[in-house]
């Protein structure tokens, strides 16, 4: 295939051939060196439609019997749709309802097939879990963009779905607290 490459190759018109475009090429990678480059590769589940990164946290837990997560499966990713009253989840006060779960302990659940967060649960039934989260809210507050026509689906789907802006118990308790003047 050394011909074939001869017929698109052109030493006297290619950057490494040509001495003005090397010593060009050169300094743009010297400045290049330079630059400290910091890529999140445990936040790249977005990168195919959107080049805005999403807050994501990650939550570890307990070997408990119940999360007490709701799951939705909705093209490919899995939305918390709901957490029951009183369950590991909901006392934890990390998850919020919109969210999106990644991974569970390193198990990528990008494209999950229905059931496939169940799977994986069972099979590390009894061990500390950490579930690598996006958040449905961004930076600033607002709706994670790429999040806004999965979310239509599942206001559409579920009519009495909500997102959780705050979790329920911490407001509770800086409620009583207020009260009781302390």
């Amino acid at each position: 295939w050394g011909d074939k490459m001869l017929e698109w190759y052109d030493p006297v018109i290619s950057i490494l051939g040509n001495e003005d475009l090397l010593e060009a090429f050169l300094s743009m990678m010297l400045v290049v060196t330079e630059i400290n480059f910091s890529l999140d590769l445990q936040n790249s589940s977005f990168l195919d439609e959107s080049w805005q990164l999403p807050v994501c946290l990650t939550y570890e837990t307990v070997p408990c019997k119940e999360l007490g997560m709701v799951l939705k499966y909705l093209d490919g990713r899995i939305f918390i749709v709901d957490r029951l009253p009183q369950s590991q989840a909901e006392v934890d006060e990390v998850v919020l309802v919109g969210d999106v779960i990644d991974e569970i302990n390193g198990v990528s659940l990008r494209n999950a097939y229905n059931g496939q967060a169940g799977t994986v649960l069972q099979k590390l039934k009894g061990k500390p879990l950490s579930f690598h989260l996006i958040r449905w809210k961004w930076h600033d507050g607002g709706t994670y963009k790429p999040l806004l026509p999965y979310l239509q689906v599942l206001r559409e789907k579920i009519p009495n779905f909500q997102l959780q802006h705050k979790h329920t118990r911490k407001e509770e308790i800086e409620g009583q607290c207020l009260l009781g003047g302390r």
